[in-house]
C-alpha cells in the first residue's frame, strides 16, 4: 500500500477455502488458474500503456499434486509470455527472498550463502478478514510478495520502455539481488531507491540509443 501510489490495482479473489465437493488443493488450483486466465483476460483489453506487468500471489505451488502442479506452471509461462511478471512464494527467483525486519534483528532466517534477500515486512498493521485491523508482529513469505510488486511498478512506472526488452521480467530479479545492500543485522535487504535508480538508468540509455537510431534514419 502505497509503494506505487501512480499504479493502477487490479485484485481477483481466488478461493483457498475446500470446496463442498472437492479435496482442498484441487479446489485451490481450480480458482488460482482461473484467476491468472482472468487477468490475462483483462489485460488483453488494457490499452498499451495501461498494461498489468505484476501479478502478486501470496501462495505457492508445492501443495498441489504433480499433476496440478504441471498445470499451474503451464499457465503461469503463459502469464510471463504474455508480458506479465508472476511473483509467487518460494518459486522461481522468489525462492531468493525471506521476510525479515531490521528494526528488532530479525534477520537471522538469512543465510548469506544462500544469497537470499531479506524484505523488510514484518511489524505491520493490516485490514484483518473478520473486519477491522490487525498488527502482525512477524510476517510470512506470502507478506514480501505485494511489497516486491510494489517496488518493481515504483521503478518502472515512468520507465514503460523498459517492458520492451526481451528478459525484463529476469533482469528485474537480477537487479533486486545485485542492488541489495548489507544489513547491519547480518545478510542482505532489497534497496528500492537502488532498483529504481538502475531501472531507470537502462530506461535513459534505450531512449538515448531510440533517439540516435532515429537521427540516424532521417539523415
Amino acid at each position: 500500500t502505497g509503494t506505487a501510489p501512480g499504479a493502477n490495482l487490479y485484485f481477483i479473489a481466488a478461493n483457498s477455502w475446500q470446496d463442498p465437493n472437492e479435496k482442498l488443493q484441487k479446489g485451490q488450483a481450480i480458482h488460482r488458474i482461473s484467476a491468472i486466465k482472468r487477468i490475462m483476460e483483462i489485460n488483453e483489453n488494457l490499452p498499451k500503456n495501461k498494461k498489468i506487468r505484476f501479478l502478486s500471489c501470496s501462495w505457492g505451488i508445492s501443495v498441489h499434486t504433480p499433476e496440478q502442479q504441471k498445470e499451474l506452471k503451464q499457465v503461469i509461462s503463459q502469464c510471463e509470455q504474455s508480458g506479465i511478471m508472476v511473483i509467487l512464494c518460494h518459486y522461481g527467483h522468489a525462492a531468493n527472498k525471506v521476510p525479515c525486519d531490521s528494526r528488532f534483528g530479525v534477520t537471522s532466517y538469512i543465510n548469506p550463502q544462500e544469497q537470499r534477500i531479506g524484505i523488510p515486512i514484518n511489524g505491520k498493521t493490516t485490514p484483518f478478514y473478520k473486519g477491522g485491523y490487525i498488527y502482525l508482529r512477524t510476517g510470512g513469505d506470502s507478506s514480501t510478495n505485494p511489497y516486491i510488486a510494489g517496488v518493481f511498478a515504483c521503478a518502472c512506472q515512468d520507465n514503460q520502455i523498459f517492458f520492451t526488452r526481451s528478459n525484463w521480467q529476469n533482469e528485474l530479479w537480477d537487479i533486486l539481488q545485485n542492488t541489495a545492500t548489507e544489513s547491519e543485522h547480518g545478510g542482505k535487504i532489497i534497496n528500492p531507491v537502488g532498483i529504481r535508480e538502475r531501472v531507470t538508468e537502462i530506461a535513459h540509455e534505450m531512449e538515448m540509443n531510440l533517439i540516435k537510431q532515429n537521427g540516424i534514419q532521417h539523415e
